[in-house]
């Protein structure tokens, strides 16, 4: 790492010593020799320099780098060195190396390094397969900076290569690729958007800035989005390595949400309407879920999103259910996610005070009266789920066995109480206290013999005494009201919850005191 700094601040003249002093070793017929060579080469060697001093810089050893890589293929372990070295000065020279004859040759050795043998056989190429993720990043980088320039032969190859392999993105092809190329599918938006972001608001510094005939331009974003989006909906309903397709979806909505958020939306209403393909839903849950930010904030090109807000938070409810607990997790991580990008208000008065609301703002403001409804309801539901927890009645379990909650189970624990603290610190007070009070009768008239409808009880009144702490300053009455009904909650509940009694206790004895 020390190295990977310095080397920015090295003499003009450090190139040419470097390659004086590694130079000798690159025999390709010697491969311990190769590799240590341009292992060195790819640590040293200076990439970052102004346009004046290139000629002291890679124009002393480009030709000679590519002229061996193109004549090794191999796919031999020192070729993984040379292409992030590749890699590394395509990103500092965006504009300044004509990449157009090199092209074919980047990509046919990109798609090669991918082992795509459709078997699960090991081949040739076996030593990459370790720095295949490294391998991905150094290759999205330099797909990414050749975009741009007078020709368009860059996205062409780009369309040529994921129609190669698409086909490995089917849900039904499973194999050792699959990591590899979600990896690809999460790193192409990133790299696109540091780039954008270097181009376009990062402040002027030492570095070379990029030609303005050689940024990228929005027609070129454009196609792009449009190449990746069939493989990402492709890819999504993969059983592996759908986080970093997930990811990159998240990536690609915040450039264009017009082009990534409708077909996503399209599908998860479909996938609603009947829950019977499980995994289907659960993936579509967590794709939306990923982009809702974008969705409702729109980015000035997708005003439409908003729209969708209130009717996805009841079409998602069905989805709480624990006979399904993937399926459960995923309508929490929705319902939390889209919480979190709105205040929970009813706005649904401003259509009488303002004249100059566009058709969808009037739609949205009508639709935020049913703020209250969905929160009432979305309490009954989390209160049918608690009722439907008990653990106790498991056929597997042994009398006087202790209760051990699976992974799962815990996962819904947590996204119960994270996804309360989202929604109840974003409610409007009215809409707390209707929630509030829906709590304090359901605790009130009930008895909790488990210990699992317990624990979760209790996580729902950790939620709502945070957002109590704020209240007290407005309405100090319902506040302390409700403060010794908490108390009571836990001191009731104080025999079947020792283990996690002093995490409970301190908390709501800071709030009481307060």
């Amino acid at each position: 790492n020390l190295i990977e700094y310095c080397r920015n601040y090295f003499p003009i003249s450090a190139t040419q010593e470097i390659l004086d002093e590694l130079r000798p070793f690159l025999c390709p017929f010697n491969s311990y020799k190769m590799y240590k060579a341009t292992y060195y080469l790819n640590l040293f060697l200076p990439t970052t320099m102004s346009p004046e001093h290139h000629d002291h810089g890679f124009n002393l050893w480009f030709e000679e780098i590519m002229n061996i890589w193109q004549n090794s293929p191999n796919s031999l372990l020192w070729e993984f060195n040379i292409f992030k070295l590749l890699a590394r000065l395509a990103s500092n020279t965006i504009g300044y190396i004509d990449w157009t004859p090199y092209i074919p040759t980047i990509f046919t050795n990109f798609l090669r390094s991918m082992e795509l043998t459709g078997t699960e056989c090991q081949t040739h190429s076996q030593n990459i397969s370790s720095h295949s993720l490294v391998l991905v990043n150094s290759a999205c980088a330099w797909i990414v900076s050749m975009i741009g320039g007078p020709h368009q032969i860059t996205l062409d190859h780009i369309e040529k290569l994921f129609n190669a392999i698409e086909s490995f993105y089917h849900p039904s092809n499973v194999g050792r690729w699959n990591i590899q190329l979600s990896h690809i599918l999460s790193r192409l938006p990133v790299m696109l958007i540091k780039r954008l972001h270097k181009e376009r608001y990062q402040k002027p510094s030492w570095e070379p800035e990029i030609p303005k005939e050689y940024k990228i331009k929005e027609e070129e974003i454009d196609r792009l989005v449009d190449i990746l989006n069939p493989i990402f909906f492709t890819a999504l309903f993969s059983r592996i390595g759908v986080a970093d397709v997930v990811t990159g979806l998240k990536n690609l909505s915040w450039l264009r949400p017009e082009k990534t958020i409708p077909p996503l939306v399209e599908k998860l209403y479909s996938a609603l309407e009947s829950t019977i393909e499980a995994h289907r839903l659960t993936a579509l849950m967590n794709a939306l879920s990923a982009v809702a930010p974008s969705m409702v904030n729109g980015l000035g090109r997708y005003e439409e999103g908003k729209t969708h807000l209130v009717q996805l938070l009841f079409a998602s409810l069905p989805g709480l259910d624990f006979n399904d607990i993937r399926k459960c997790l995923g309508t929490f991580e929705l319902i939390g996610s889209l919480m979190c990008s709105v205040p929970v208000i009813d706005c649904s008065s401003m259509i009488d005070k303002r004249d100059d609301l566009t058709e969808i703002e009037y739609n949205v403001c009508l639709e935020t009266a049913k703020f209250e409804d969905f929160v009432l309801l979305f309490l009954d539901k989390v209160f049918s789920l608690i009722e439907n927890s008990a653990s106790e009645h498991r056929p597997e379990k042994i009398d006087n066995e202790p209760i051990r909650l699976n992974s799962e189970e815990t996962y819904i624990e947590h996204s119960l109480s994270t996804t309360f603290s989202a929604l109840l610190s974003n409610c409007l007070p009215s809409i707390f206290n209707r929630a509030l009070e829906k709590l304090f009768n359901f605790v009130r008239y009930r008895i909790f013999e488990s210990k699992v409808k317990a624990k979760m009880i209790c996580l729902l009144c950790q939620s709502f005494a945070k957002v109590l702490i704020k209240a007290f300053k407005q309405t100090p009455v319902d506040f302390i009201d409700y403060t010794y009904f908490f108390l009571f909650s836990i001191f009731y509940f104080r025999p079947m919850l020792k283990q996690h009694l002093p995490n409970w206790f301190l908390t709501f004895q800071i709030l009481f005191y307060i």
